[in-house]
């Protein structure tokens, strides 16, 4: 048993604890009230501060995906049906199209999974000439290609090299280098 001193000490403690708590909740229903009616500006700060660091992180995100030179947009169509779109208006163009492979069937013939991807090779002598002619190593890059592909959360994208990079990489002057801008191509097609 506790003795009555130790008790009545004990009861003392256990009322300055319920005392404080009381207090700091009365303090807490304070700074709330202030809070509400004073500081908002602070909450519209915090709200602006997070959706800047969101939108950084996924621009980081993004820019980690598109490595520097390649052009990453998304299509609102299948992989397929992105790449038959393509075909379809290059063929309608007069330009030849060298290759079309299905990566996605090629992988599965050796009995590994890969979402769908497509890839298309296409180009014009006409065009490409002068400017293998000013720079032989620019056929690296030519024909010019473009690949479609599915991620994980089913969104399509499709990747091609960016015309400026290509002409900055090869020093190639704008009179022969401008059909290497395939951001009009894409455009019309995805749109």
């Amino acid at each position: 048993m506790i003795s009555r001193s130790k008790n009545d000490a004990l009861g003392k403690k256990i009322c300055k604890t319920r005392i404080i708590i009381k207090y700091q909740n009365n303090f807490f229903q304070k700074q709330n009230l202030e809070y509400k009616t004073g500081f908002q500006p602070l909450c519209l700060f915090s709200v602006v501060l997070i959706c800047i660091i969101l939108s950084y992180y996924f621009s980081l995100k993004f820019h980690a995906m598109a490595p520097k030179g390649i052009t990453i947009r998304p299509s609102q169509y299948s992989v397929k049906e992105t790449i038959d779109r393509l075909q379809e208006f290059l063929n309608q163009q007069g330009i030849t199209i060298y290759a079309r492979i299905n990566q996605q069937e090629e992988v599965n013939k050796i009995g590994q999974d890969l979402l769908p991807l497509e890839f298309i090779m296409f180009g014009n002598p006409k065009a490409g000439g002068p400017i293998m002619a000013e720079s032989p190593v620019a056929s690296l890059d030519l024909p010019l290609k473009i690949i479609a592909w599915e991620d994980g959360q089913q969104k399509v994208w499709v990747g091609y090299n960016d015309g400026s990079y290509i002409r900055e990489r090869y020093s190639l002057p704008d009179k022969i280098s401008y059909v290497l801008n395939l951001d009009p191509l894409l455009l019309k097609i995805l749109h």
